[in-house]
């Protein structure tokens, strides 16, 4: 009979107590008592996972709050992210213990002052949660700087291949005297392979081109934590295999999988990644473009970047679609066009339906979303 975790017990405890503390009606209620931690939007499994990991270390530090994690989606969409299911299953990490977008987005008016921790992000940028804005306390992000809530602390803002590099780094002390003492020890493994599991899907196994030096040697902080016979590579494949599964999803669901949305000036932009190319698209999912276009109705989007990923005899290479469906949207996307084309190496390689949705090969590599978001900003 196996029991659960100190952290999955943690995590069950916090659940609870976060709905007695938004149900409490008292006018003498103290919001501060409640702290949350959110990952952003697209709820891939750096932002998930760091959430935990990040929650559970200030929860240490702050033991008078009940610091809750919270995943950036509704709670409908977590079964499009199996790599994430699979390291929570791991660990035994139950989903009915965790919080989502659903719970945060109808929370009484009075926790809006709450404070909120943002990990993988820099900037509240989804409508249900930007009422938080006034009281972001701390900001640990790998993206680019974008100037927001420079009282934050800790207000750590560097370029790597994982956010959860950032975050374990930051509480690595922490970690070590907790995996020093005997009672904690278990828990302080469970928190290492919770924070492994991101930092080496993002990194290609701390192999790819994102990899940094930092991540090396926050990884190998790590390893010296995991419990006895764990092992990286079978951890690693098990994780990129389920994170590579497409079994059962449309592709609506692959364009809701790992999503950002943007609005440079006037424009909504919707940026979804896949991680498969053009020729896959076509030849599984056939009804892709009229799916493409409900997606774009449905979000109100006036246009769709879907970046696209595939590796082909051992070669990673990048597509990247482009999908106008405004006057506005296709606007935007001449003068994204015009301005880095070049940069980015975009190769036509499919224009359909008279220019509305266009195909490219992606010569630059190296431009993930991360990198690419910034020329579109670039472009107000």
């Amino acid at each position: 009979m196996s029991f659960p975790s100190k952290l999955a017990k943690l995590l069950e405890s916090n659940y609870k107590q976060y709905f007695q503390i938004v149900s409490e009606t008292s006018a003498n209620l103290q919001t501060k008592n409640l702290t949350f931690v959110s990952g952003n939007e697209s709820a891939d499994l750096d932002s998930c996972a760091t959430s935990i990991v990040y929650a559970y270390f200030l929860q240490h530090k702050l033991r008078e709050r009940c610091v809750v994690p919270f995943f950036n989606i509704p709670k409908n969409e977590l079964r499009l992210r199996p790599e994430l299911l699979c390291l929570l299953d791991m660990l035994k990490l139950h989903t009915d213990n965790l919080i989502f977008l659903n719970e945060v987005a109808t929370v009484p008016e009075r926790f809006y002052s709450s404070p909120i921790h943002l990990v993988d992000h820099n900037a509240l940028d989804r409508k249900e949660v930007a009422k938080f804005k006034g009281s972001v306390e701390g900001v640990i992000d790998h993206h680019k700087d974008e100037g927001n809530y420079l009282h934050a602390n800790p207000r750590i803002i560097k370029e790597c291949g994982s956010c959860s590099t950032l975050v374990s780094q930051y509480f690595m002390d922490l970690l070590k005297s907790l995996h020093e003492s005997t009672e904690s020890q278990k828990e302080a493994e469970d928190i290492a392979v919770l924070a492994l599991g991101p930092l080496l899907i993002d990194t290609g196994n701390l192999k790819n081109e994102k990899t940094t030096d930092t991540d090396v040697e926050v990884a190998e902080q790590l390893f010296q934590f995991v419990p006895s016979g764990w092992d990286r590579d079978e951890f690693f494949n098990t994780l990129k295999d389920r994170k590579g599964s497409f079994k059962g999803f449309s592709f609506m669901d692959l364009l809701h999988r790992d999503l950002k949305q943007y609005a440079p000036g006037n424009v909504s932009i919707s940026y979804p990644s896949i991680g498969k190319g053009i020729d896959w698209i076509v030849e599984k999912r056939n009804n892709w473009q009229q799916e493409l276009k409900e997606f774009a109705e449905e979000k109100q989007t006036d246009l769709v970047i879907i970046g696209l990923s595939l590796s082909k005899k051992e070669e990673f290479r990048r597509q990247m679609i482009l999908y106008r469906r405004t006057k506005q949207g296709g606007s935007f996307a001449e003068k994204f066009l015009e301005k880095h084309q070049k940069d980015l190496g975009l190769e036509l390689l499919a224009n359909i339906e008279g220019n509305t949705i266009v195909v490219f090969n992606q010569r630059n590599s190296a431009a993930s979303r991360k990198k690419v978001v910034p020329m579109i900003m670039d472009c107000i």
